[in-house]
């Protein structure tokens, strides 16, 4: 569950397994979508070059979710390199061409 306020924590556990750290700054933005279509997408300051090679690491992601009216919501993640998605090592199944699906049912309240 998620309050349409400023105070959310969403934890993701991740993994760097490439051969070294990140270079470039890449975003990684949330995506919240209402049965109705309805779509949010908000940014994070997530920082993936702190992301060391090897290394599994739990980020934090603090979205703003006061924009979005109380309801039902799909929630998905995605990295991007300005408006190009940035594919993960992820299940293909969840991922749909920018954003990856990782809760199907959150409520905002």
């Amino acid at each position: 569950e998620l309050t349409n306020t400023a105070y959310n924590r969403i934890e993701l556990d991740v993994q760097n397994r490439g051969w070294a750290r990140a270079y470039r700054k890449y975003d990684l933005k949330i995506r919240l979508r209402g049965a109705d279509g309805s779509e949010y997408v908000l940014d994070t300051d997530t920082d993936n070059r702190t992301w060391l090679s090897g290394q599994k690491k739990t980020i934090a992601l603090r979205p703003d979710l006061r924009c979005v009216p109380a309801g039902q919501y799909e929630v998905a993640i995605g990295m991007f390199e300005g408006e190009t998605p940035i594919k993960l090592a992820l299940k293909q199944e969840i991922f749909d061409g920018k954003f990856y699906t990782i809760a199907k049912e959150v409520t905002v309240f």
